[in-house]
């Protein structure tokens, strides 16, 4: 049988869509689910799945890199028989077969597994922008290519939690940061293709494609300049 890694769901107001996926996690034997609720202005959908997973809490919105650490943390706090774990997105944007893909792949290979999506002519605009822009400069600075440097579909393997929980970055900075430690460190990094989903043409996306995106060139930026 298949061994199951633990789940770390991020979450800043979060629709019907953060109750589907944990239930469809459940339904596929993914019994080990945190969620960080990352200063939700309202906490219906959470009391709604509270019985069902870890929800770990933030008084005020830190940013998607503080809620990925405050899990981290908690994984690393305590006793968890897996693996690695498996960050995914709230908001719908990640198939269950493709968090069984990365399941499988987390369980067979030494590696950091990243699903990689497809950005064609229907991703929106600002998704595409801000990814093709980040994908590039990555590869010039850092002489790898990261076909999806904004994806939060990733396992990650237990042994390095301790090493990306010191890493700095709060928003969506921190997973580009986690990307540099991975190829400064000779990690391996597996890239498996994911399906490509924007609901609503990605409207409630809480990425700020100007603001974010600058934030995360500036990191890559320094971190270049840093070991020059």
């Amino acid at each position: 049988m298949e061994k199951i890694n633990t789940i770390l769901i991020p979450s800043y107001n979060p629709d019907n869509n953060l109750i589907i996926l944990v239930d469809e996690l459940i339904n596929n034997n993914f019994t080990n689910i945190i969620i960080v609720n990352d200063g939700s202005t309202s906490n219906k959908i959470f009391k709604k799945i509270e019985d069902k997973c870890i929800i770990l809490n933030h008084n005020i919105n830190l940013g998607k890199g503080a809620a990925l650490k405050t899990g981290f943390k908690y994984i690393l706090d305590n006793i968890i028989v897996s693996n690695g774990v498996i960050t995914v997105d709230s908001d719908g944007q990640h198939k269950l077969e493709d968090v069984i893909k990365i399941n499988k792949l987390l369980n067979e290979n030494n590696s950091v597994i990243i699903g990689v999506r497809e950005f064609d002519k229907k991703v929106p605009f600002r998704s595409k922008f801000g990814n093709c822009i980040a994908r590039k400069i990555f590869k010039i600075l850092f002489k790898y290519n990261i076909k999806d440097t904004q994806t939060g579909l990733r396992g990650i393997k237990l042994d390095l939690l301790k090493d990306l929980v010191l890493l700095k970055g709060n928003r969506y900075e921190y997973e580009i940061n986690c990307l540099i430690y991975f190829v400064r460190n000779t990690v391996s990094i597996i890239q498996e293709k994911i399906e490509t989903i924007y609901i609503d043409n990605n409207k409630k996306s809480h990425f700020k494609t100007l603001s974010d995106s600058i934030k995360i060139y500036n990191v890559m930026i320094k971190n270049y300049f840093k070991i020059k």
